[in-house]
């Protein structure tokens, strides 16, 4: 992502922009009041308000923050079939909360930001195969490592087939789409 992202700002001639990795929580790296913009990329639902509050305390006056968060995606449902092989096991639910209205510009307004503004936009993923969007799909998401790691491989084999199924009989034109939030907040 961050090489994309230095890619895209050396094409667009994007100036005075500094590109990091840092903890979300911990942004020690980078002094207080000392940024125009923080852009947090649909991760706001894993973080809590500390990733919030920091982005508030390194922000100038005036200075902006921005969060994209999905609020549906077929790229999530495609994962239910685990319930199907392992009762046991569900897979989160939480990004269609913050679908609620109030939800996001509640944390947006506890660290502090003000003016807040919410766009609905559409978000999709196409693809030419079934099985290898099935397979990077289970690979992107972290939250399913320590959740598979009890399964047989019998059960990863019978799951990866339902989500293939699903993809096919839900996506006929190679396209997994959703729906996302930019929220855009104010210091």
């Amino acid at each position: 992502m961050l090489a994309q992202t230095i890619a895209r700002g050396e094409k667009e001639g994007w100036e005075n922009v500094e590109y990091k990795i840092l903890d979300a929580k911990k942004m020690t790296e980078i002094e207080d009041e000392s940024c125009s913009h923080v852009l947090s990329n649909f991760c706001l639902y894993f973080l809590d308000a500390v990733a919030q509050g920091e982005s508030h305390r390194v922000l100038k006056k005036g200075g902006v923050f921005i969060s994209t968060y999905m609020v549906k995606a077929q790229w999530m449902e495609l994962l239910t079939p685990l319930s199907i092989v392992r009762p046991d096991k569900k897979i989160p639910d939480g990004y269609e909360a913050f679908g609620n209205p109030g939800v996001v510009k509640g944390i947006f307004e506890a660290a502090g930001f003000k003016d807040y503004e919410e766009v609905e936009i559409p978000v999709w993923c196409e693809f030419e195969d079934a099985a290898e969007v099935v397979d990077f799909t289970v690979d992107s998401m972290p939250f399913l490592a320590p959740m598979l790691a009890d399964l047989t491989a019998e059960e990863r084999k019978q799951w990866r087939n339902l989500m293939i199924e699903h993809v096919e009989q839900n996506s006929p034109d190679r396209v997994l789409k959703g729906k996302a939030i930019v929220g855009i907040g104010r210091k």
